[in-house]
């Protein structure tokens, strides 16, 4: 069996092997990421609606629980999700 790597029609360096040339796989890729965001557009719209309805709905629950939230946890847990994109974005850029 001969090696895809070393077959004399191999794709140009960086190209995957089910695109045609790099602008399909650039389209490709940036469809994709507009697909992805669409998404999670979708559902945490459908999270922060539903969020708001049943805060309009029962809003003496929603003030008598607030007291058990923790100032600290929560920051902390905004800082790892702020510190986890942000190493992301270095990724990214480091692969480009």
């Amino acid at each position: 069996m001969a090696d895809i790597e070393t077959h004399p029609a191999a794709h140009a360096q960086g190209l995957k092997h089910h695109f045609d040339d790099s602008a399909q796989q650039l389209e490709s890729s940036t469809l994709g990421m507009w697909v992805f965001l669409l998404t999670e557009i979708m559902f945490f719209g459908g999270m922060f609606g539903g969020y708001t309805v049943y805060r309009n709905m029962y809003p003496g629950a929603f003030a008598s629980t607030s007291q058990f939230m923790n100032l600290a946890i929560g920051s902390i847990n905004t800082g790892v999700l702020i510190c986890s994109s942000f190493t992301m974005v270095l990724a990214v850029r480091a692969r480009s």
